[in-house]
């Protein structure tokens, strides 16, 4: 059983994909948290919940923290309608997520500080954004 997992985690395929994923999730986490959020652009998905959220409902709470609990929501809901084998595919994406935006909260918040980016022209923006979410997603 040992030698099965250490085949598995040793492998160069499956730090290929570690890394991807990592860099993925990043590029879509930065978007989110630099140019949509900042600016009330809402996306599909659990980051444009968030938005929403951050933005009306609950705007003493972090986008981060929201995400995270909309995704332990669904992480739940998935184990037991769609089993475990989906379960533990994204159980990793799911928490990594959180904590990027988390990272590029922190990110924005010095940038917009030190007024690195000016951030007035609203087609750049969504531009921007849009570009970089793919990016991460693909």
């Amino acid at each position: 059983m040992f030698t099965k997992l250490k085949e598995k985690f040793c492998s160069r395929k499956f730090w290929k994909e570690f890394i991807f994923i990592n860099i993925g999730v990043f590029f879509t986490a930065f978007s989110l948290c630099i140019f949509l959020d900042p600016n009330k652009l809402v996306v599909g998905g659990v980051g444009g919940i968030g938005t929403i959220l951050t933005n009306t409902i609950f705007p003493d709470l972090k986008l981060s923290s929201i995400v995270l609990v909309i995704n332990l929501a669904l992480l739940l809901i998935s184990l037991f309608t769609l089993g475990k084998d989906f379960f533990f595919k994204t159980l990793y994406g799911s928490l990594i997520y959180p904590f990027y935006c988390f990272i590029c909260e922190a990110l924005f918040e010095f940038i917009s500080k030190n007024n690195f980016l000016p951030m007035d022209n609203l087609l750049l923006i969504v531009l921007f954004g849009a570009c970089v979410t793919g990016a991460g997603m693909g």
